[in-house]
């Protein structure tokens, strides 16, 4: 699937990240934020950010589409 939007993706997620040659990864969503909305602790973030987990741990950031 395609997102659109950061409204598309929820944590628990898995999303499918295709690199520039083509091979493709699968990801968790840890952490999905959206622009100037509030989360339950009272953090508002400046821009979207999203943070994935691969399947060996790694951490990523995407701020651009997924």
């Amino acid at each position: 699937m395609k997102y659109n939007s950061p409204y598309e993706i929820g944590v628990g997620d898995v999303v499918i990240m295709t690199d520039k040659t083509g091979y493709k990864t699968e990801h968790l969503v840890l952490i999905n934020y959206i622009k100037n909305e509030t989360d339950a602790k009272g953090y508002t973030p400046p821009s979207n950010r999203t943070i994935l987990i691969d399947n060996y741990g790694v951490y990523l950031q995407k701020e651009e589409d997924l």
